[in-house]
């Protein structure tokens, strides 16, 4: 900050310093006025905070209820797991199934994954 106003004279400093202060406390002024003048009974209004629903359980609740939606998930990752493994396996779906694997490299590898995830997931929630 002080190599970048070495150049700015102290004069100039100190009607900037000034002129700021001014400026503040002019408005600081103007808001204790008001608030004297004014009618009104409340200035500040209070409202209720809306907490997310996850705060206020505990870790495995949110854990069990996202491996609901896990488990309808993972029914039809295996229906498409199983539907790739059809084509892999056929002569006429062979080249469908390697431009797939062209297109997205690593999908097979993410169903493997998240079908690991969720049965680790079972297993440590028993």
């Amino acid at each position: 900050m002080q190599r970048k106003t070495m150049h700015v004279s102290r004069k100039t400093k100190l009607i900037v310093l000034f002129t700021f202060i001014s400026l503040t406390g002019g408005y600081n002024l103007y808001l204790i006025a008001r608030s004297f003048l004014t009618k009104q009974t409340t200035i500040l209004s209070i409202n209720a905070i809306k907490t997310p629903e996850h705060v206020l359980r505990s870790s495995d609740e949110v854990l069990k209820r996202n491996a609901i939606i896990m488990e309808k998930e993972l029914q039809s990752i295996q229906q498409f797991k199983l539907y790739m493994d059809s084509l892999a396996h056929s002569p006429t779906g062979k080249n469908l199934f390697d431009s797939i694997n062209t297109a997205r490299p690593g999908l097979m590898d993410s169903i493997l994954i998240i079908e690991n995830i969720y049965l680790s997931h079972k297993l440590n929630s028993k």
